[in-house]
This record gives C-alpha cells, structure tokens and sequence, in this order.
C-alpha cells in the first residue's frame, strides 16, 4: 500500500456505513468546575427565595391570625360592656313589673308635682329647688291633658318615677350613658336625669321612633332588647344607639324602659385595642357602618381603595358585627419587617451569585482571548498544544481515531505582496470562515497554528473516513473564488496534509504532526490545490 495519496487518487478509501453521533466537544476542567459551582449556587439561590416566599406568606399568615385574635378579645370586651346595658335594662323591667304588680308602691302619686302646658294639650313635672340637683332627678313630659290623681297614668308616672334609684345607679357606673327613659303607650316619658333634658317635650311621633316602635308586640313577639340604629338626640348634639327592654303588665303592653349609649363612646372602646393592621368597623346586620376605627390615630380608612381581607366576628350581645379590614400592603410590610435577617441572606447569596457569575464571564473572556486567534476568531496555537493530547487521550479510551490535518493558503506570500496586508488579512479570515463552515461538527476542531497555516482534529468514529472531510476543506476554499492573481491557479486555494492516529498503530502527537507536515509538503510539491493524506505505517505481519 502506499504511504500517502494525493487528492486525484486516494491510496485507501474507508469502508461505507451508517455514520456514527459525533463525540461531544470538550471541556476544559476550569468550564466544568465554573458550571458546577455556578449551578450550585443557583439552586442555593431558588431554593432560599423559595424558602423567603414561604416566610413572608407564613408571616403575613401569622399576623393576621395575631389581629384575628386580638380582634376576638375586643368584640369580647365590647359585648361585656353591651351586655352590662342588657342586664340594666333587665333590671328595670323586673323592678317596673314589681311596681305593677303592686309588690312595691311609690311614695307619694307624682301627678301633683304635674304642671299642664300649651293650653291643656301636655304636661310636664315642675320640681321646686327644695328636691335636688336636676343631675339626680329625672323629668316627666307627656301629651294629652292632665292626668288626675286616681287615672290609670298616674299609676303608671309611680312606676316610672320609682325607677329613679336604679336609673341614678346606671348613670353613675355608665358616665357615657347619656339618657336613661321609660316610654309609655299612654303618650309620656320619664327621662333620667332631668338636667340637660329642661327643653324636652313628648311629641305623639316619638312612638314612631325605631327605639319605641320595634318594642311593640307586634314587632317584638318575643318581648326581647334590641339595639337601635344610630341617631341624633333630641337636642341633635350628638350620635347615640338606644337599646330597649318592651314592659308588660299582665301580658298587655305598657311601654318599654331604654338606655342611650353614646356613639362616641363606642369608637373609644374599639380604640382601646389598637390592632395594626386592621380598620375596624362596628356594623349592623346589614353590614352598615356604625363606626370605624382607623389603625393609628389620624389616618384615614383607605382599605376599601386597597387589596385587603375582611374578617367578620359577630357580637353576642347585640346583632351587629366588627369587622377587621386588613390591608395586604400591611401585612406584608410586616412580614417583611419580621423577615428582614432571611431576606438579607438571600440578598447576600444573590449578590454572591452575580460576584461568581461576573468574574466567570471575565474568567472566560480572558480564557477566550488566551485561546483565540485575534485575527479569526479560531483556536490558536497554544490551545491546540493544550487540546490535542485530550482529544488524542479521549480518542483512545473510546477505540476511536484521531484525524490530524495541516492546511496552508497557497501563495500567500505573494497574495500579500500583490495586494497589500490589509486585503491579505481578509483573506484569512475569509479562508478561516469557509473551513469552519465545512467543519459540520462540534466536535470539530479548527485553529490557527501559524501566519496563513492552520490545523484540523477530527474525531473519527468506527466507520468514518477522512478524505470526504478534507474534500469539503479544500472545495470550501475553492467556492469563495477570490482572485489571486499571482498564483498559477488564479484563485485563492489551500494546500492539505493530513494522517490518522489510531489502531493497530497509535503515534504520538509529535510523531503525528511532523507525518502531516510531510503530507502537506509533498501537496506543496506536487503542484498545491490539493490534499495528500499519509497514513502511518502498518506493524510488521507475525512470522511463523
């Protein structure tokens, strides 16, 4: 067999099959290790803001089960206050159907402290300075004419008159207890305390009010206390709820006894447990605000403008509701307040990640431009010393061959002369894209080893054959057409030397090189445009 062949008659030829996958391109040791460590951090970094997510929403979880908790102990609070109202106005109805049932009697009838008004159409109780402060007496106003000493009313004035203890009593433990009254169906009240209450009149419409109407049979079967809805006293100085106990005297409806409760005082008791996060409504059964409760003093109730949550906590005593409007901005200001060391480690950990990642990307710039070629952007010299033995070590663990080509630009020099080095540098990197182009693989290695030489390893798998590649090498510089007007061929054209690394004879690097640069002079020698593949000699036959 001859030792090399020229490009018009090749010595060997490979045996045609199916073409094996291209081993993979290699990676240095350092590209390997900067993956791994950048991969490492970044799972670190997913797995620590994950981890920051699921605190911030556990936080926020937990802050508002925090208000959720506080908000029960206020409606605790508050119905305990309610429900001292309720239990006062049981106390005067159990007291007034005493009265009625004649188990207790007056001290004296109070119809002849009764003075009539407006000519005869109302009446009401003038009480001479003898009796008292007015603060500790209460005020009889009614409509009609003047009841007489032994008139039905007069026996039901006693009643309400005698309630004044108890009422007193009410007023001194409950100072945001306005008015304390008893309302008759017969057209008179008797309202506690007297003083601030000298320009009350009776007016027949009063009955019509929520506080007394809702008290009738027929609006209250069940002869329960209700809670009004806010209003104006009857001076309109200020808002007031009233609850109401409906009185009877032998299964007949005689009026009811009430409590006014300030409004104000209310919105002081929900402020006495300042909640964080939540506005604060006190709201009917119909979800109407009573009254609301900012956060923090002087700020105003935006929630209905902002994402939040509502939490509803009915009363006992009464059939209203609080309801907490947590602001979702809020909370998660909080929990991120409460998050904020996590948070700075993850911050850290980022900033540690972009630190790595950076100097990777400088780590491979300058890797980059110590192992390309400035001119052609291929791999120069020095990564090919560094290269070759890996590609020549993988090639004999996997049973493959290593294909060795050195490729030179025909009559450069004189290209160069002709048309200056500025032209001759395109020119190479004109021949450096065509070679890289005819180069299908990745695992195809091209670089430039010298002015206008260059060198090619392929890895050659069970099957595949050099030639065909060296063919589309030279065929590549031929289809670029660029005159050259000093050469013989009239175009620019390149010049092949090639050799195998493989079995049954293995070369080394430096023996393999210098068969290629043989290969590639003879190529020179016979006339250039052409390639000329060396193969390494076979090992003596065994004798015998």
């Amino acid at each position: 067999m001859p030792e090399s062949s020229p490009s018009s008659s090749s010595s060997s030829s490979a045996a045609t099959s199916k073409p094996a996958p291209a081993p993979p391109s290699p990676l240095s040791s350092r590209q390997r290790r900067d993956r791994a460590v950048l991969l490492g951090l970044s799972l670190c970094l997913l797995l620590a803001a994950w981890g920051s997510v699921l605190r911030v929403r556990e936080g926020m979880a937990q802050a508002q089960e925090q208000t959720r908790r506080s908000g029960l102990q206020l409606a605790e609070a508050l119905d305990h206050e309610l429900d001292i109202h309720v239990y006062n106005l049981l106390a005067m109805k159990y007291l007034a159907e005493r009265f009625f049932s004649g188990r207790i009697r007056g001290a004296e009838n109070p119809v002849i402290r009764l003075h009539a008004r407006d000519g005869g159409q109302a009446y009401e109780s003038r009480l001479p300075p003898q009796f008292g402060d007015p603060a500790s007496l209460g005020r009889v106003t009614g409509f009609g004419p003047l009841p007489a000493l032994d008139d039905p009313v007069a026996e039901e004035l006693t009643m309400a008159v005698g309630l004044t203890p108890l009422m007193r009593a009410i007023r001194e433990r409950s100072p945001d207890v306005p008015w304390v009254q008893y309302t008759s169906a017969r057209h008179f009240m008797f309202v506690f305390p007297a003083k601030g209450a000298e320009t009350f009149q009776f007016r027949p419409e009063l009955l019509g009010r929520e506080y007394f109407a809702n008290a009738r049979p027929e609006a209250n079967p069940e002869r329960r206390p209700f809670w009004s809805q806010p209003y104006l006293d009857a001076g309109d100085r200020e808002a007031i709820v009233t609850v109401t106990q409906p009185i009877d005297q032998n299964g007949q409806f005689r009026g009811s006894v009430s409590i006014d409760v300030r409004v104000s005082s209310l919105q002081r008791g929900l402020a006495a447990t300042p909640l964080p996060y939540a506005h604060v409504h006190l709201v009917d059964a119909r979800g109407r605000s009573i009254v609301a409760v900012a956060p923090a003093p002087g700020q105003e109730d935006d929630s209905e403008l902002r994402p939040h949550i509502r939490l509803r906590l009915p009363l006992k005593s009464a059939p209203w509701a609080l309801e907490l409007h947590l602001s979702e901005d809020d909370l998660l200001r909080s929990s991120l307040h409460s998050s904020a060391g996590h948070l700075a480690t993850v911050l850290v950990l980022a900033l540690s990640l972009g630190f790595v990642f950076t100097l990777t990307r400088k780590n491979r710039q300058i890797e980059a431009l110590a192992q390309h070629d400035g001119l052609t952007g291929l791999y120069n010299r020095r990564h090919f010393d560094t290269l070759a033995p890996q590609q020549w070590a993988l090639a004999q663990r996997q049973g493959w061959a290593l294909g060795l080509a050195l490729i030179d630009i025909d009559h450069f020099k004189k290209y160069n002369d002709h048309y200056g080095h500025a032209e001759g540098d395109q020119a190479l990197r004109a021949v450096a894209q065509a070679l890289q182009a005819a180069l299908r693989r990745s695992s195809d290695l091209l670089f430039r080893v010298g002015g206008e030489e260059f060198a090619v390893l392929l890895m050659l798998t069970e099957g595949q054959a050099l030639e065909p590649v060296l063919a589309q090498l030279n065929a590549a510089v031929r289809d670029l057409h660029r005159p050259h007007l000093a050469s013989p061929s009239g175009q620019l054209s390149i010049s092949i030397g090639a050799t195998v690394l493989g079995r049954p004879t293995w070369l080394d690097l430096g023996a393999a090189y210098r068969r290629a640069d043989e290969a590639l002079y003879e190529a020179k020698a016979g006339g250039r445009d052409q390639m000329v593949l060396r193969m390494p000699p076979e090992p003596p036959a065994d004798v015998g």
